[in-house]
């Protein structure tokens, strides 16, 4: 399995579906089982006050091209995306998540945002 992709960059998401909303919380609604969850850590709550970021489109391709390959059994994720999730603070439960389900992860982080120091 191979996911490929340039996903939107859109913090202000229009993919509000509940499948894709639950499926980031560790809840497949497809097959009912426990999953990856971007809002914990260690199996703990974030408690963050504003998790808008965990809703932004990226993240959301992100968290599916991780379920389907979870599915298939091995495979690799390619996305051209975003960098706030590599040390963002509120995506702490995304980057667990991701280390346990991939056996290996490699970035090629640009430093695109000349926003950012």
């Amino acid at each position: 399995m191979v996911v490929l992709g340039n996903p939107p960059y859109s913090g202000t998401s229009a993919n509000n579906g509940t499948w894709i909303k639950e499926l980031l919380k560790g809840k497949d609604t497809q097959t009912g089982k426990t999953t990856g969850n971007y809002f914990e850590v260690d199996g703990k709550s974030l408690d963050e006050q504003n998790p808008k970021a965990l809703y932004n489109d990226y993240v959301k391709f992100i968290r599916f091209a991780q379920w389907r390959i979870e599915h298939t059994g091995y495979g690799i994720l390619a996305f051209i995306t975003d960098n706030s999730y590599l040390d963002g603070i509120i995506h702490r439960g995304m980057r667990q998540s991701l280390m346990k389900s991939f056996d290996e992860v490699y970035v090629l982080d640009l430093h695109g945002n000349s926003t950012r120091n």
